[in-house]
């Protein structure tokens, strides 16, 4: 079995660039303006990378029915660094609205319901073809009792990997990217007490009482279904800590996106990526947060992040990152068949990568198109209902209405 090859990377991003900015203004997707318009961009790429380490993953999976067989270190990095640095993005984000309200107060039920209404839907969709695809495998055939099936299913909703009505490998269709979701979710329900502790800002009882149970639920989750990754998984969102409260400082901005400083931060990621093939040691740790920290303060790579393109796959960056593992399970099952892509070379295996990379594109074009958005549009009205609702009611800590104005 030859090697894949690296080279293979640009001529695919290029391709995903491509093809976002056709599939998804013919959606009707926009490049929205945010605050931070370089992190909006490394989000697309991230999400395209860990596509091209799931990408080289299957090439050595149809050959040798491995999973875990190491690619390139490029390709490894893809993958782990790739999620390291969305996890320094969520903290970097969070971060910063905390300071925002530094000693005031934070429209908590707003955050959580925007932050449900952003994850679940899509992820709900995922499930629903993933439980699909396992009945598919199994014949529609009722291989466990129903009782374990539901329980699966509830296992699956808190992001956790239990094959499906008997099927070996269920999370390998996904592609196993579901339990970053679980750390994201940990990460959320920690906010109330950082806020508290670091940032002076009061909340009600009933808040933390919830969150704690729920971070509770999450710690569970995390070390019963991959310890492996708890302890480093968890610490990689201290990256984005310092970016939160360096990008307040305007001279830090203006010294962070100057011109020069673009290609030292492309030697940082060359060294990283090139000497180790993960940054769980301290060095190349410290290399990827001080290159995430220049973004986050506006160094926009000579203007690759927030290019048109850029934007544009950053908006559908979290369909790109959820369906990819479906679409790759649905191409080499249907599409190529199994036996046709152990017979791919390296070369036939990326022309077929770059197909279905332009599916992916247009899919995830659409699912945010018709999923997300519609959610995220709802979510302010949904938080003005449920207060209401809870300016009705009195809880068991006291007035709802004191409880709602902290919120």
């Amino acid at each position: 079995m030859e090697e894949i090859s690296n080279y293979f990377v640009l001529p695919v991003v290029a391709i995903a660039l491509i093809a976002v900015s056709f599939a998804a203004p013919l959606s009707g997707v926009e490049a929205k303006a945010h605050r931070y318009s370089t992190i909006d961009g490394l989000r697309g790429y991230l999400a395209t990378f860990v596509f091209l380490h799931h990408a080289a993953t299957w090439y050595y999976f149809v050959h040798v029915q491995e999973w875990s067989y190491e690619p390139t270190k490029l390709y490894l990095h893809f993958g782990s660094t790739s999620v390291a640095l969305f996890f320094m993005i969520t903290s970097f984000l969070f971060i910063s609205k905390l300071a925002d309200a530094m000693g005031g107060q934070v429209d908590w039920l707003k955050l959580y319901v925007s932050r449900v209404l952003r994850i679940m839907p899509l992820y709900l969709f995922a499930i629903v073809v993933l439980f699909l695809l396992a009945g598919m495998i199994s014949g529609f055939i009722l291989a466990v009792p129903v009782r374990h099936l539901l329980t699966d299913a509830g296992r699956w909703l808190l992001f956790m990997e239990p094959e499906i009505n008997g099927v070996p490998g269920t999370r390998y269709i996904i592609s196993g990217v579901q339990w970053t979701l679980a750390f994201e979710c940990l990460f959320y329900c920690s906010l109330p007490f950082m806020a508290l502790l670091f940032f002076r800002i009061k909340s009600p009882l009933v808040l933390f009482l919830t969150a704690g149970i729920c971070m509770a639920i999450f710690v569970y989750v995390i070390f019963t279904s991959y310890p492996e990754r708890a302890w480093y998984g968890i610490a990689q969102f201290g990256g984005g800590i310092p970016a939160a409260f360096l990008q307040r400082s305007p001279r830090v901005r203006r010294f962070c996106s100057r011109f020069w400083m673009a290609p030292i931060l492309i030697l940082i990621c060359y060294f990283v990526l090139s000497r180790y093939k993960s940054i769980l040691a301290p060095l190349p740790f410290l290399g990827v947060t001080v290159v995430f920290t220049f973004i986050a303060c506006g160094n926009s790579l000579f203007g690759l992040l927030t290019i048109r393109a850029s934007r544009l796959l950053g908006q559908v960056s979290y369909s790109v990152y959820l369906l990819h593992g479906l679409l790759l399970y649905c191409g080499f099952k249907f599409v190529l068949g199994f036996p046709l892509g152990r017979r791919l070379t390296p070369l036939g295996h990326w022309v077929a990568m770059t197909g279905f990379c332009i599916m992916l594109m247009v899919l995830a074009s659409l699912s945010y198109r018709w999923i997300e958005q519609p959610c995220i549009n709802v979510s302010g009205r949904a938080a003005k209902s449920l207060r209401r609702r809870f300016k009705k009611q009195t809880g068991p800590f006291g007035r709802a209405t004191e409880v709602n104005q902290s919120l």
